[in-house]
This record gives C-alpha cells, sequence and structure tokens, in this order.
C-alpha cells in the first residue's frame, strides 16, 4: 500500500493528511496548479486525488501502453499523459510511439484530440505553456514543441473567434485581412 501525506508549509514535521492507495509503483507525482488535485503514478495505473475531498480515482491505461509522464494544463481540470506504445509490424521490425492523451478530471473522460503519434524510443517529459495553447514534449534526443489541440482549449478559441468577429464587425475590415486572420487562427488551433 502507498500513502501520500500532505503536510502544512508552515509544520512540515506534522502531517496534515493521509491518503491512502493501492499498491503503487509511482514514477510521478504532481499538483494541479492550484493545489485541488494530485496525480501520482506509474506505469500502469493513474490515481488522481481530490485534496479537499480526500478520495481518489484510479485511472488504468490500455494494456498495450504504459504511462511516462503527466502533466497538467494551466487551466486545473485536464490532465496531459504521455504513452508509450509498443508496434510490432514483424518480428523484425518493432518500433515504438509516443502519444500525448487529454484527461478530463470533471468529466473523468479522455477529450478526443488528433494529437500526432511521434515516433520515439523514449518519452520523457511534458510541460504546458503559461497559457496552455502549446506544449513541450521530451523525447530521446529531441524536443518537440507543439500546438495544443482546440479540444482542449475550446473556451480560448470561442473567444479568438469572438474578438475576430468583433473586429470584422467595428473595424470593417477588408475581406482579404479577414480570411488572413481567420486562416491563421485555424492553422493555429486546427490539429
Amino acid at each position: 500500500e502507498g500513502n501520500i501525506s500532505l503536510h502544512k508549509l508552515d509544520d512540515t514535521l506534522s502531517k496534515f493528511n493521509t491518503i491512502s492507495l493501492p499498491k503503487l509503483r509511482c514514477y510521478f507525482c504532481q499538483y494541479s496548479p492550484d493545489g485541488s488535485y494530485i496525480v501520482a503514478g506509474g506505469d500502469k495505473k493513474l490515481f488522481i486525488i481530490d485534496t479537499d475531498a480526500y478520495s481518489y480515482k484510479c485511472l488504468e491505461n490500455k494494456d498495450d501502453e504504459i504511462y511516462c509522464n503527466i502533466a497538467f494544463h494551466p487551466n486545473n481540470l485536464i490532465l496531459a499523459i504521455l504513452s508509450e506504445k509498443t508496434v510490432s509490424l514483424s518480428r523484425l521490425c518493432v518500433y515504438k510511439q509516443q502519444i500525448v492523451h487529454y484527461w478530463d478530471i470533471k468529466t473523468q473522460k479522455f477529450i478526443i484530440a488528433n494529437m500526432p503519434v511521434l515516433k520515439s524510443s523514449c518519452g520523457r517529459d511534458l510541460s504546458f505553456s503559461p497559457d496552455g495553447l502549446e506544449m513541450v514534449i521530451v523525447l530521446e534526443g529531441k524536443c518537440v514543441r507543439a500546438p495544443v489541440p482546440s479540444a482542449v482549449n475550446e473556451k480560448i478559441c470561442q473567444y479568438l473567434l469572438f474578438i475576430l468577429h468583433q473586429l470584422i464587425e467595428d473595424a470593417k475590415l477588408p475581406e482579404d485581412v479577414m480570411l488572413y486572420c481567420g486562416n491563421i487562427l485555424l492553422k493555429t488551433f486546427a490539429l
């Protein structure tokens, strides 16, 4: 059995509370930006802990994938999960690919986003930009910078489209400028 102990910052010697988890090989553990969730996990299971209710949900991976690392989106409610999958085309042709999944903590469902599969022998880490629009994925020997799918940043995309619409209405933009701005938005957020 594994325990996660919560301590007060001003008195780290005394425990505030302890959350008991089933037996777990814990390779990573992270707080959400606002401190309302902790995610602890290993290659097969993630425990998503609600720090206010002192309860947890277990997220088990698919049989053919292993969890490599996690990162919280700045909105506190989306968890990016870096998974590794071994693909076997034949006995002689085996390779690994890295996949980023997005888990909505509130709905407890995966967000369907067309994140590209990354061919690499090892996924190390991932991190969001402060505004949540981009992420960096650390792979064996390289870093990949990618936009976060619009399904994850739905509210931001709606806001940007609203602003574009207001510019069109208020500023009486020429049609070619309007199309150019719309294309930039689509290229930025369409994945």
